[in-house]
């Protein structure tokens, strides 16, 4: 439903039509011919507002990755057939004796509007593919609860496919299951997570503005929803939105810590930021741990994140929740 976003943010009903179109022609196609070795995908945790699209484009800029353009994710049935098409498209080396001389595209740009970037090649969050695939939930997004080992094999193939058409891992938001890490990880035995962490109050922030940009006040939830959520609408926005990021950010460090330390990875907001070198070199630890070599390099200089000027009647709101 659109009715409760703002004008920029409603979507385009006639694309999503035609898309429908699309990918309800594609949906029973496989790829014939695919990678010998299965490469582990690796799917960016956290809360809302803590960098993930960020951590995406940085990614995505890397070349060590396939990864879900905003033009692959309209091949949401069949994402390989996106990403072959993208090639056919983008890749100079396809570009017969100027066939395509006349499309214009360039690398992925390091901007964005509440997860939404711009430009073919810049990453896009991908969710259709996930709901298309794993019963539905109003609030969380999916239910894995209810998910078949079908389903779950579905998935990993589809990816698989993808994964296949370029040869190197799928990297992808996951922040659907930030809730039900542990039977995703069962699931989808190969995966790898990386978890982007922020400091909660820049989030909480950041959060509380996204509400009034998406839908045109403070009291209206943005991003999935938290298993408390019902709980957390008795509160004051402030509180809702620190509320929203503190149980995310609880839920991960528990479900992480259930799993193998071989599986995952965390890395501060402000680190990645500040040491995209040093953070791909430990990202590239994590995938030699499990004999598969990254094949790309950090291209992104370093940044330095600025402090937030949150009002104080905001910061007192936060911190007030988390003294509870």
């Amino acid at each position: 439903m659109t009715s409760d976003r703002t004008s920029t943010f409603q979507r385009n009903l006639k694309l999503e039509a035609l898309l429908k179109t699309l990918n309800a022609s594609i949906a029973e196609t496989r790829m014939t011919e695919t990678a010998a070795v299965p490469l582990p995908p690796l799917f960016i945790l956290g809360t809302p507002r803590s960098g993930t699209t960020y951590c995406m484009q940085w990614l995505a800029a890397t070349g060590a990755f396939s990864y879900p353009s905003n033009l692959i994710s309209r091949f949401w049935k069949a994402p390989y057939i996106g990403a072959i098409c993208q090639e056919m498209f983008t890749n100079p080396e396809f570009d017969f004796r100027g066939e395509f001389a006349d499309l214009s595209f360039h690398d992925p740009e390091q901007r964005s509007e509440l997860g939404k970037t711009q430009g073919l090649l810049s990453p896009n969050e991908f969710w259709y593919f996930w709901r298309a695939i794993f019963p539905g939930d109003d609030d969380i997004g999916i239910d894995l609860s209810s998910a078949t080992d079908s389903q779950f094999t579905e998935f990993t193939q589809k990816l698989h496919d993808f994964a296949s058409v370029r040869e190197k891992p799928v990297a992808t938001k996951g922040m659907i299951v930030n809730h039900q890490l542990g039977p995703f990880a069962k699931g989808v035995p190969g995966a790898l997570f990386l978890h982007l962490d922020r400091d909660p109050h820049a989030s909480a922030w950041s959060l509380l503005r996204a509400r009034e940009r998406m839908h045109g006040d403070q009291n209206t939830w943005y991003s999935f929803k938290t298993p408390n959520r019902h709980d957390l609408t008795s509160l004051p926005a402030p509180q809702q939105v620190m509320g929203q990021i503190e149980t995310i950010r609880n839920d991960l460090r528990q479900q992480l810590n259930d799993l193998p330390q071989d599986r995952w990875l965390s890395l501060d907001y402000a680190e990645l930021c500040g040491d995209p070198e040093g953070s791909f070199e430990k990202l590239r630890a994590l995938y030699a741990a499990r004999g598969t070599s990254l094949d790309g390099a950090n291209a992104l200089a370093p940044a330095k994140v600025s402090r937030p000027d949150i009002p104080d009647d905001i910061t007192r709101a936060f911190n007030g929740y988390l003294s509870r």
